[in-house]
């Protein structure tokens, strides 16, 4: 009889053990979907810009980004254009995303290789910048929804000597 209600217990103890996991498991992946959603604006808003797709890089961003990103459009010549577009795209992946979700507020760092700087368009020996490291404010708008915040153009940008 001692035998059976050993059983018993442990029954009971693999069940409470599986609904815990199942629980823990299910919060997990609202997680994965929150830092997915932050990880998709920061990559699609990074490439968008370090590419000169200012209309894409635009939907990542905030409303207040929009004169930061213009102000960066409007500096870009037609020749400025021919001279991009001989290179391949600049491509980009995330070094690190921290946030505060109480705050609403947090800053991405990603690294870019093989962008073509505004301030090297047009010099008679243009230079891709093979990689570098750019930095900027994510906010969380009151829909809940991660963007872009742009103070200014992008200047701070730390160039990878390695």
């Amino acid at each position: 009889m001692n035998w059976f209600i050993y059983i018993l217990a442990m029954t009971k103890s693999f069940i409470y053990v599986g609904i815990i996991a199942t629980l823990l498991s299910f919060f997990g992946c609202n997680e994965y979907y929150y830092d997915s959603d932050i990880s998709r604006t920061v990559d699609s808003f990074a490439t968008a810009y370090v590419n000169y797709d200012f209309q894409k890089a635009r939907r990542f961003s905030t409303d207040d980004s929009e004169k930061w990103i213009s102000y960066t459009a409007s500096n870009i010549t037609k020749s400025d254009i021919d001279f991009i577009n001989k290179f391949e795209n600049a491509t980009t992946y995330i070094d690190d995303i921290d946030v505060d979700d109480d705050a609403g507020i947090g800053f991405a760092t990603v690294v870019v290789n093989g962008w073509v700087k505004k301030d090297c368009i047009g010099l008679s020996s243009p230079k891709v910048v093979e990689e570098c490291t750019i930095t900027f404010k994510i906010v969380k708008n009151k829909n809940g929804k991660w963007l872009v915040k742009m103070e200014g153009p992008l200047q701070n940008v730390k160039y990878n000597l390695d």
